[in-house]
């Protein structure tokens, strides 16, 4: 009998030192986990771990302490103190301020939805994704992390597709609740088309197949272009096709913002060269397409503006 209450102390000892060895990780911790992806956070909010499952890499940036989440109410930023799990709701909880947030999570094998669906307590700002990665966000290395904005009330810090620091905040002023990301973590070569496939069925953001996660696949993406600064009208439509055509050209690249070209925000067109609007520009696009130059709109608005009902006819945002 006092072999074995010996050996039940040694068997003690050994798991206190393995407790201490491995710096006191807390029981209540919870992952978020599919078939490339498994990233832990600690229960008091600290990033654990964000790795790669297929090689085994753990790519979180960990020579500083993160937090997951946090908060902006009166004026100070005030990190996640308590993180748990209630069926496919993350609870996110800071301390004695009173607030409380749900994010509700779903998954398929190459990504998470993530969306707050609760907030109590009147935050100013919630910073529902942090996670710094030691990636460099080059083509080069055999894993990719993204952070995709799913509407206008989310956002994300960074531009897709390969990403550095997973970021998303939402703002009181425009609306926490709602607020919605797709995280994204598989390898390299699968990102674009992961991500062309997450935006090809987004219900709030629109896409353009001639950039962005296509602009490899588009032939617009390999050309070179003139800009137009309000000088192509109906009547200097040959002038430019020939400069094109001198020069191996196969784009042009118009950029508004004069009170002589269109306007940005309601992109309103000059009436004195363009009477009949942009029924008139398009009739302009119509004679390029014939030559098969392509034309391309600086609108800088945040999305899309409109391709006129031409599929060819190209509308960016910078």
């Amino acid at each position: 009998m006092k072999n074995w209450y010996r050996k039940l102390f040694q068997l003690m000892g050994v798991i206190g030192l393995l407790m201490f060895f491995s710096g006191f990780l807390p029981p209540d911790f919870v992952v978020i986990e599919n078939e490339n992806l498994k990233y832990e956070i600690s229960g008091d909010g600290r990033n654990l771990h964000f790795m790669d499952k297929t090689t085994g890499i753990d790519y979180l940036f960990a020579d500083t302490v993160s937090y997951c989440a946090s908060i902006e109410k009166q004026g100070k930023r005030i990190q996640v103190t308590s993180v748990s799990l209630s069926g496919n709701n993350l609870i996110f909880e800071f301390g004695k301020t009173g607030v409380k947030a749900e994010i509700r999570v779903s998954k398929t094998d190459s990504y998470f939805e993530m969306e707050v669906v609760k907030v109590q307590g009147d935050p100013e700002s919630f910073i529902f994704m942090n996670v710094p990665l030691k990636l460099e966000g080059m083509q080069n290395e055999p894993f990719a992390a993204c952070v995709l904005s799913m509407n206008l009330s989310t956002h994300v810090r960074q531009l897709p597709a390969l990403q550095t620091h997973l970021w998303a905040s939402s703002y009181q002023r425009f609306g926490i609740e709602g607020a919605k990301i797709i995280l994204v973590g598989v390898p390299q070569k699968e990102i674009l088309p992961v991500i062309r496939d997450i935006m090809e069925h987004a219900e709030d953001i629109p896409h353009s197949t001639a950039g962005g996660a296509w602009a490899q696949l588009s032939k617009e993406g390999y050309g070179s272009y003139l800009m137009n600064f309000g000088t192509l009208t109906e009547e200097t439509v040959p002038e430019w096709i020939e400069m094109c055509s001198n020069l191996g050209f196969n784009q042009i690249d118009s950029h508004g913002g004069g009170s002589d070209f269109f306007k940005f925000g309601d992109f309103e067109l000059n009436p004195e060269h363009w009477p009949e609007g942009w029924q008139h520009f398009k009739r302009i696009n119509d004679r390029l397409h014939e030559k098969g130059i392509s034309s391309i709109f600086h609108t800088y608005a945040f999305f899309l503006f409109s391709s006129l009902g031409h599929p060819k006819l190209l509308i960016g945002s910078n």
